[in-house]
């Protein structure tokens, strides 16, 4: 029988390839964002970069929330994907099939899956890293030398983040199938989504996560703390947008159908009920394309901000082209071989500062009172 799962489990996923090319693109860009990002985490070029220990822990908690999305977005494509499935699956089990030998199937099918996808994001992430690398150079500097370094760890990594992630989708789908008995399976597929718990609970802490989360964003004043406290911002929004997605929709719909006045008109009726019942089915997805759209809107207005006020910050953390500090200075003979080294070079002064200063230590100076 565990062989007869083998051909079924290789039959399904060529029979299903319409279910599983979504399912599959998603799970491949997933791989390939966090190959990339990896892959920028331990380029050991970023040591040579100023402020090399902040950069680096900024990208490794970024790995962490590129991670979690990467998580997310393949749990909710396979849910998409066995929901569509549930009556086949069902089929198989009146025909004889045990659940044993269904899950069997199963771990075979996301088995050959994960290979596939492995193979192919690790392959577009390597295909596009030099891509993003000269982005990179391009908008930071060319003397910066980050470039392009592949890392041995890099791949290990990558396999590691993603076989958590299909081993969690094993777990899901085996539990799935405990869970519903043949007829049940066969109806699956057909039947509306339910009706979720403590919804005004939900919707409570999701406002409480998300405005939060704002607050911290909104209120850093410490350079020191301000990569932590965004961290754990974005972490808390996250939380909050997936929370009034899936529950605190739902409650404003509902309030919207308690008011009778509003709600029994023809228009009115049609599209409220039209709404609750694809916020029910569609709040996890909806969710994912609003944060990672916001992902994205953020990456590019911080990277054109850090771009166009790249040159403000060079002024004023070293507003001189050339600076010449000593201790006890023959001033006749600094400006003399400031004036020879201008004429050798060619360049021209714009403007010139000179500063004569004293300093002395206190401690010293209690001494000698």
């Amino acid at each position: 029988m565990f062989r007869l799962t083998n051909r079924l489990a290789l039959s399904n996923l060529i029979k299903n390839r319409k279910l599983y090319y979504p399912f599959a693109l998603a799970t491949v860009l997933a791989i390939a964002i966090t190959y990339i990002f990896t892959s920028l985490t331990l380029n050991p070029h970023l040591d040579d970069l100023t402020g090399a220990d902040a950069i680096k822990m900024v990208l490794g908690m970024g790995l962490g929330i590129v991670a979690l999305s990467s998580g997310i977005i393949v749990l909710y494509a396979n849910s998409f994907v066995m929901k569509n499935r549930s009556r086949e699956l069902g089929l198989y089990s009146v025909l004889g099939l045990e659940k044993r030998h269904l899950f069997s199937m199963i771990l075979k099918e996301t088995v050959i899956m994960s290979f596939v996808t492995l193979l192919l994001g690790i392959g577009v992430g390597a295909l596009f890293d030099k891509l993003i690398y000269a982005f990179l150079q391009r908008l930071i500097g060319e003397s910066t030398g980050l470039v392009s370094t592949f890392q041995v760890m890099t791949i290990p990594i990558v396999l590691v983040i993603f076989a958590c992630i299909f081993s969690l989708l094993v777990l899901v789908n085996g539990f799935r199938l405990l869970r519903l008995n043949p007829l049940q399976l066969t109806k699956d597929g057909l039947k509306g989504e339910k009706k979720g718990r403590f919804l005004v609970i939900q919707t409570l802490l999701g406002l409480g996560a998300m405005g939060y989360g704002y607050y911290l964003a909104l209120s850093v004043q410490n350079p020191v703390t301000a990569i932590m406290s965004f961290f754990l911002a974005v972490l808390l929004v996250i939380l909050g947008t997936y929370l009034l997605f899936n529950a605190g929709t739902t409650v404003v719909l509902q309030l919207l159908k308690k008011k009778k006045n509003y709600y029994y008109k023809p228009n009115n009726m049609i599209s409220i009920s039209n709404l609750v019942f694809r916020m029910k089915k569609n709040a996890v997805g909806l969710a994912t394309i609003a944060i990672l759209s916001s992902m994205v809107l953020v990456t590019l207005v911080g990277a054109a901000s850090i771009y166009a006020g790249k040159k403000d910050y060079l002024a004023s953390s070293a507003p001189h082209d050339y600076s010449v500090t000593g201790t006890n200075v023959d001033l006749t003979s600094t400006r003399k071989a400031m004036d020879d080294f201008l004429v050798q070079t060619g360049n021209q002064v714009n403007r010139k500062v000179e500063a004569s200063y004293l300093y002395f230590g206190i401690k010293e100076q209690e001494k000698t009172s």
